[in-house]
């Protein structure tokens, strides 16, 4: 069983992760305003998973076009998904949870931890 994680530091808090069975996964997608993030990145055609530490602007970035265009599930702290969803996120694709909580995918899964 291959348990091989790739993963790629797009500038700032951005991270782009593939997981063992190929699903794309980013953490805090702040891409097209982030001058760190290489051109070449800043589009985002595939997105299986966002997943965001916190709501501020520069973790949050392109989190709403990115779920429009692709269709991907939003993962993060409740009140977070209720002001994305306030804004457009689609319910579905909305997976809340709290401190302490842990989510599971087909394979990985996320706990959110105070930080």
């Amino acid at each position: 069983m291959d348990t091989t994680l790739k993963g790629y530091w797009l500038g700032h808090s951005a991270f782009k992760f593939i997981s063992p069975k190929g699903y794309t996964i980013y953490i805090d997608p702040f891409l097209k305003d982030n001058p760190s993030t290489p051109d070449d990145l800043k589009e985002v055609r595939e997105a299986d998973f966002i997943l965001l530490t916190h709501g501020h602007e520069d973790h949050v970035g392109d989190t709403l076009e990115i779920a429009k265009n692709t269709g991907c599930k939003v993962v993060g702290i409740v009140e977070l998904m209720g002001l994305l969803k306030n804004k457009g996120l689609n319910d579905d694709q909305a997976v809340e949870f709290n401190k302490g909580g842990t989510v599971r995918f087909d394979d990985f899964s996320v706990t959110m931890v105070s930080a």
